[in-house]
């Protein structure tokens, strides 16, 4: 899962959340600021909700044609950053009783679980070599 996907998504999702409180979209430099993302991913969030029927948008005019649907939002799931995937999975790993003092971590076979790369796994275990761990 792409960091920029999640960021979209989570982006996007804010933004629905935008549009369910008022009637009107600011600009896309002021809605890029808002959300905190490059003016390219504004774009990307305004033709899906386009796509989608929210909006009609037509370069500085943006209409709005109805609120958010529930089922207009990405599932919270999809949101998390890849940090937060790689701390669930790990810690659903550790609860199921998989884990004993003095075991060794497969950093390759916990990356193929979750579906992430093997550095991102090694970033986030790395976090834990203070605690002498």
């Amino acid at each position: 899962m792409s960091k920029s996907n999640n960021v979209y998504k989570d982006a996007f999702n804010r933004c629905l959340r935008l549009l369910d409180e008022t009637q009107s979209l600011p600009s896309e430099p002021e809605l890029g600021t808002l959300l905190g993302v490059s003016r390219t991913t504004v774009r990307s969030i305004l033709s899906r909700m386009e796509e989608t029927g929210l909006i009609t948008w037509n370069k500085r005019n943006k209409t709005v044609l109805r609120g958010p649907l529930p089922e207009d939002f990405f599932p919270e799931e999809e949101t998390d950053s890849l940090a937060e995937i790689i701390e669930r999975s790990f810690m659903r790993r550790l609860l199921a009783g998989g884990a004993e003092a003095g075991m060794q971590i497969n950093e390759l076979e916990l990356a193929r679980e979750i579906g992430v790369g093997t550095t991102s796994v090694r970033e986030f275990l790395i976090r834990f070599s203070r605690f002498g761990l």
